[in-house]
């Protein structure tokens, strides 16, 4: 039995983890929890456990400082990290000192702890023969600065030449933001709201988190098979290794088959074999197998490709791109939802079927594309940064940074979408005065009983007049859309803590039930229903 120390603060987790498996069926023995650091030293020390499940934010002594007294005594074990999201520093430098992996405590799933604890399982049975072997071997990492730069560091140290750089490309990992609701998306962004500053924390989690998780299972295939590398350090998008040998494409396989098994999404290897004697050696190399974000780009299916030489790029942008870039800004200023949706797919296809144009070719083409729901904006008064696609309002950034054609075609499809719902009042009142006049009226009376004849003596029509005008013009009956208005007034109340009464008051409903039948009818529950669900 390999022994196994749970050190968690919170008691519903330590009676969930100890409940997630069944510990002895695959050989494990779990020892007396500990609910701090304190306790945890103890345990350590009485017990000598094989594996630790580790949470960071403990009491007394927190969970590095525990790591930190582990390498100093050199405990031979094997520590799990179990980690929050926004722990992600900690984990990086919990990952530092020694930590064997970590486990993502939301949503933590039985067969991702197994997975996990099975390799420390299969580490600990043959760990005295491997730790023999790997003592003659050396593991080094250098920033690419330093090759360029290398202040006193020595890039072929003990090593005559390279033969083969590998670049990985982990999956572009699209945060799950579902606490960005589409009705606030609808709406001016509000600085600070917990929600968005929550789905902009995931975003960046989600990229470094699949850079380090890549480099990290890595390294560790590469300890199981006994391989030297190097690891260039370049950014956290690609990780790139340099090899003193050549390897059978049979072994990238293996490991591009391990990554994918660890990895959420699509893993691709950029791979160059040549001689490295020097610095000039090594950046062509590195910059050839970097061309694996070409291929991803288009999302091509082949995901391991060796590249002997530079892909040759065309400068010019797909034959016909100006004449969908100007139908696209057609629809765009009319509001044509079908019309600029099918321009978005031919414009992709287009690129799709003419590759391979340099990167940042097409960037300028959705640059362009962008500019023109901006400049309509504009005309409306308006600025794209007002809507939020994803948590982020940040739009050109996010489209310099997407590297896949599929996901880039899937973004502008959510983003015209929130477009035109938040922008469609405001496109209907620049083309019609009395519409104007209407909204206004809405707008100033949404907090009291709004009835047609009221808005149409206001607005010095007939009643007959302006529900056909705005039926026609809006798709929905004018008591409908003012219904749809308060109900998503009432749900931002509801979230601020308001209680069901009193946004039926504050919105000028007749009484309670009323209410809550409308509520029900738009969002398919009822006001208490919804706000249990907050």
């Amino acid at each position: 039995m390999y022994r196994v120390l749970i050190i968690e603060d919170e008691i519903l987790s330590r009676i969930g983890l100890r409940q997630l498996i069944p510990w002895e069926k695959y050989g494990f023995a779990l020892l007396p929890d500990a609910a701090d650091g304190e306790e945890a030293l103890n345990r350590i020390r009485e017990h000598r456990p094989d594996i630790i499940l580790l949470d960071l934010n403990i009491p007394k002594i927190d969970g590095l400082r525990i790591l930190r007294h582990l390498k100093d005594e050199s405990t031979d074990c094997r520590v799990i990290v179990i980690s929050c999201n926004e722990e992600f520093d900690m984990v990086k430098e919990a990952m530092k000192l020694g930590a064997y992996d970590y486990l993502r405590k939301l949503n933590l799933s039985s067969e991702e702890l197994l997975g996990i604890l099975k390799k420390c399982r299969q580490e600990l049975r043959t760990g005295n023969d491997r730790d023999e072997k790997l003592s003659s071997f050396t593991f080094h990492e250098i920033r690419y600065d330093e090759i360029l730069n290398p202040n006193g560091k020595d890039l072929f140290l003990n090593v005559g030449t390279y033969r083969t750089a590998l670049c990985i490309l982990p999956p572009e990992e699209i945060p799950d933001v579902s606490a960005c609701r589409t009705a606030r998306d609808a709406e001016k962004p509000t600085s600070g709201d917990p929600a968005y500053a929550a789905a902009e924390a995931a975003e960046k989690w989600s990229a470094e988190h699949s850079f380090y998780a890549a480099a990290n299972a890595s390294k560790k295939w590469f300890a199981e098979h006994y391989t030297e590398y190097m690891q260039i350090i370049k950014g956290h998008r690609l990780c790139c290794f340099l090899f003193e040998r050549h390897f059978s494409r049979e072994f990238f396989l293996q490991l591009h088959q391990e990554l994918t098994d660890y990895l959420p999404g699509k893993v691709y290897f950029g791979i160059h074999e040549s001689v490295m004697g020097n610095t000039e050696a090594v950046n062509r190399a590195i910059v050839l197998a970097e061309q694996i974000l070409v291929i991803r780009y288009y999302d091509e299916e082949q995901k391991l490709c060796y590249f002997p030489e530079k892909i040759a790029l065309k400068e010019h942008s797909p034959k016909g791109t100006r004449l969908l870039l100007d139908s696209l800004k057609e629809a765009v200023e009319t509001f044509s939802g079908k019309e600029s949706e099918a321009v978005i797919r031919q414009i992709l296809s287009t690129i799709r079927t003419d590759p391979y144009i340099h990167i940042n070719v097409l960037r300028r083409i959705f640059m362009d594309m962008l500019g023109i729901y901006s400049m309509t904006a504009q005309k409306l008064n308006g600025a794209i940064e007002e809507i939020r696609v994803r948590g982020n309002n940040c739009h050109y950034q996010r489209l310099m940074m997407m590297g896949s054609l599929n996901l880039i075609e899937g973004w502008f499809l959510e983003f015209q979408d929130i477009f035109y719902r938040h922008f469609f009042v405001a496109y209907k009142c620049s083309r019609s005065d009395l519409l104007k006049s209407i909204f206004s009226y809405i707008d100033s009376h949404l907090t009291t009983q709004v009835h047609l004849s009221e808005a149409a003596k206001e607005t010095g029509v007939s009643n007959a007049y302006l529900s056909t005008v705005f039926k026609k013009e809006m798709g929905v009956n004018f008591i409908e859309y003012v219904n749809q208005r308060k109900v998503a007034l009432a749900k931002q109340m509801l979230e601020e803590g308001k209680l069901v009464y009193e946004v039926s008051d504050v919105l000028g409903f007749e009484n309670c039930t009323y209410f809550s039948k409308v509520f029900k009818k738009y969002e398919g529950i009822s006001p208490d229903g919804y706000k249990r669900k907050e």
